[in-house]
């Protein structure tokens, strides 16, 4: 994947942090975010839609494919492709890594979580757990969550093939995050709701409807509190009880990722990330 200066052309789909910064992709590429914007690598056959790094190994791994066609996942390291596979006839559509015991999870168009070795990327095993897209996973220690189309959150070690099913959203879950600590899991559905359950699936707490669908989350750290962005431009901090609080209060353009630094939030919306200070 050459080093090019192409801009970045449509909605930011994923915030990454790593040690070169924080990253933000889209179909066009992958950018630095954090400083100006420094595009670190093209794919003109990458659709990209999803990111993971590995402090461990200092790898990046993209996620995406052509849509209708294949999934593939990029490993990418030392400015240069290592690794790349081909997995499904769709888009993957999101990743979760387990560093430490060197795991990459791929959520697929088609409902499955397939699990690769990181360093080689081979296939160690599949899993359809959703009825139709899976979503979003995110992932504390060995504890693998995903959310799916079908309005089902799975929670369980990433091979295991009867995980804790939670039954609590109506509506398809379009985006998940632990809480630093790995006490609450927060899912995010179509339906304007989030809600928050323990590693156990005991539910802790619910918004009420925010009035559009929720389409990022992102974990507020040394707290239990989230970041939620929305389809219509806004986005609120989500407290642990269920309470919201607004951060950017008025519609604009459709938010697809969050992430919060230690100062900051970082919003992805089309072709371009906002900073907000905490």
């Amino acid at each position: 994947m050459p080093r090019d200066g192409v801009a970045l052309l449509g909605p930011v789909t994923a915030l990454c942090a790593t040690e070169l910064g924080l990253l933000a992709c889209s179909q066009a590429g992958v950018a630095r975010v954090d400083v100006e914007a420094a595009v670190l690598l093209c794919a003109p056959d990458l659709r990209v839609v999803a990111l993971a790094w590995s402090s461990r190994t200092s790898t990046l791994f993209l996620a995406g494919g052509i849509p209708g066609e294949r999934g593939m996942v990029v490993a990418w390291r030392a400015g240069r492709e290592t690794k790349r596979v081909e997995l499904a006839d769709d888009l993957i559509v999101a990743l979760a890594l387990d560093d430490e015991g060197g795991v990459l999870h791929c959520g697929c168009d088609d409902g499955r979580v397939i699990e690769l070795d990181a360093a080689t990327l081979a296939e160690r095993g599949t899993r359809r757990w959703h009825g139709g897209p899976a979503h979003a996973l995110a992932r504390h220690g060995a504890v693998l969550a995903s959310a799916g189309h079908d309005g089902l959150v799975r929670i369980g070690p990433g091979g295991d093939p009867a995980p804790l099913v939670l039954r609590d959203h109506a509506a398809p879950v379009l985006a998940l995050a632990w809480s630093g600590d790995g006490g609450v899991l927060a899912s995010a559905s179509r339906d304007g709701r989030i809600r928050e359950h323990d590693p156990r699936g005991r539910l802790l707490a619910s918004t009420t409807p925010l009035g559009t669908p929720i389409t990022a989350l992102a974990a507020v750290p040394g707290t239990r509190r989230f970041v939620a962005g929305a389809a219509d431009g806004r986005c609120w901090f989500v407290g642990p009880d269920g309470s919201t609080e607004p951060i950017v209060s008025g519609r604009g353009e459709p938010i697809a990722a969050v992430f919060v630094s230690d100062d900051a939030i970082w919003i992805g919306r089309r072709g371009r990330v906002e900073r907000r200070p905490r």
